[in-house]
């Protein structure tokens, strides 16, 4: 059974209305050592990685790049230890709350953009059907979009099947 609410004019589930307004950063530790908490982000040519861990499932945070200035967003999960991204699965593997894992995998995101100073647009892509729905209701998150325009990025639009944010560069967004 769902419970359903009336917010905006707008009848939402339970759960949109949680994705539309309580999704915001949440502090974890992260990095690439044994521990993931070292706070550092491995950089290779196509790919931009880091990890953490909660309630003994791990994750990875990532940003594919597509060329210098677009980076398409992924994250992965795993039920045992790996610094290796290709152990990773956009599958859902049993984590206990899936609301507070996208808060975590948030402020990770914003601390590796953070870092990359050169990054005209940052891609929201589905890995499946489900991700697209958290993706579609995500954006119209106003302390999402707070946050990310913090950094200097703003929502642009759907493009096929990504949700894009572009650099706000002297108030205009990137080409």
């Amino acid at each position: 059974m769902s419970s359903f609410l009336r917010h905006g004019g707008v009848i939402l589930s339970f759960n949109q209305f949680l994705l539309s307004e309580a999704i915001r950063p949440l502090r974890i530790s992260f990095g690439s050592n044994s521990d993931m908490d070292n706070g550092k982000i491995v950089d290779e040519s196509s790919v931009s990685y880091t990890f953490f861990k909660h309630d003994h499932i791990y994750y990875c945070v990532f940003l594919g790049h597509r060329n210098n200035t677009d980076a398409e967003v992924g994250f992965g999960a795993s039920k045992t230890f790996s610094l290796d991204v290709n152990n990773y699965t956009d599958s859902q593997i049993g984590g206990t709350n899936a609301l507070k894992i996208f808060s975590q995998v948030f402020f990770v995101l914003l601390k590796m953009v953070e870092g990359k100073p050169k990054l005209k647009r940052i891609l929201f892509s589905s890995a499946n059907p489900k991700l697209g729905r958290v993706y579609d209701t995500v954006v119209t998150n106003k302390i999402f979009i707070d946050e990310l325009e913090s950094i200097g990025y703003a929502y642009d639009n759907k493009h096929l099947d990504y949700h894009v944010f572009k650099k706000v560069v002297n108030g205009h967004k990137a080409s």
